[in-house]
């Protein structure tokens, strides 16, 4: 009883300071872009189901492997040496690593930090390479050291490095209309590739079409979810409208005008106009000069079609 009282008389004397006492506002938390953690797949990015996260990488190691596979390109590697092929799969798990779950332009129009060490210069796409290069310096993670290989020279190691940089800057998507429009110059039209297998086209090929080849299999892997069946393809739809809403409420609270298909008041990339316009421009283009070159992969292509036709007919 005696106890209870002090407890009472605690909790009223707690509760007569905790009145009397001025309330300050909780701080405004920083900008989650801004934070050096920030660009992990925290809880928060899965909670609010984030496009760039863990389940993103591991979704594009899968399907990059996948196509490489297909297209024969992986059988021809192997004849090649191991190191591009293993050069890929590591640009495909750390082509988003620690990614600040904003745009580029975002980043350079805020003045971010990455941004003016990467002088506005795919940014996200260069933090990534660097803060992976730091992990893979690591004795456990080094794949020159012994552990891993034992004829490990310095030319193969710059090889694996300069195929991990160029695939991972390839996914920059202010590059896309470069590397489209030289693919199908270089490597679609050239007429000497025509009417042979994968592996007959790629002991005739020069560096740079394999160099175009290996970039344009990665960004068909990190946008390819529009080549998923139409009920996974939505969830990643989803994904990224909710985390381009994210940076609309960023951009708004910043003064900034709101980027288009950012703004959670009106229609975001969920919607029959944007995934329509998407596939015209960029989701059909790529994956038809794809095929033309690599036809095992004929069936993304034709789910990709069935997806465009889906959202053609989705409601406004």
């Amino acid at each position: 009883s005696s106890s209870h009282g002090r407890l009472r008389t605690a909790s009223a004397t707690t509760s007569s300071s905790t009145r009397s006492r001025p309330t300050r506002p909780l701080p405004t938390p920083r900008p989650r872009w801004r934070r050096s953690s920030s660009s992990r797949c925290t809880p928060w990015a899965l909670s609010r189901g984030s496009y760039h996260c863990k389940l993103h990488a591991a979704d594009v190691v899968h399907r990059l492997a996948t196509i490489l596979k297909r297209s024969g390109i992986a059988a021809a590697l192997e004849e090649d040496n191991w190191a591009t092929s293993l050069a890929m799969l590591i640009a495909a798990v750390v082509h988003d690593y620690k990614h600040p779950q904003v745009t580029n332009n975002f980043l350079v129009y805020q003045e971010a930090e990455i941004a003016i060490q990467y002088n506005d210069l795919s940014v996200a796409e260069n933090y990534a390479l660097c803060e992976s290069r730091r992990l893979l310096k690591e004795q456990e993670l080094d794949f020159k050291s012994p552990i891993f290989c034992k004829d490990c020279t310095k030319e193969r190691w710059k090889k694996f490095s300069n195929t991990v940089i160029s695939s991972v800057l390839a996914t920059d998507m202010a590059r896309h209309f470069d590397i489209l429009s030289r693919f199908v110059t270089l490597v679609l039209k050239d007429p000497k590739l025509e009417n042979k297998t994968t592996s007959q086209k790629w002991k005739a090929m020069t560096d740079d079409q394999r160099t175009l080849s290996l970039q344009m299999a990665i960004k068909l892997a990190d946008i390819g979810h529009n080549s998923l069946p139409i009920e996974l393809s939505k969830l990643w739809v989803k994904r990224l409208q909710d985390e381009n809403f994210h940076q609309g409420d960023l951009e708004a609270r910043s003064g900034m005008r709101v980027s288009a298909l950012m703004d959670r008041r009106k229609p975001g990339v969920f919607s029959s106009e944007a995934q329509v316009g998407f596939f015209d421009v960029v989701v059909i283009p790529m994956f038809d000069a794809w095929i033309k070159v690599f036809p095992q992969c004929t069936p993304l292509y034709d789910q990709v079609m069935k997806n465009f036709f889906f959202w053609k007919s989705y409601p406004q």
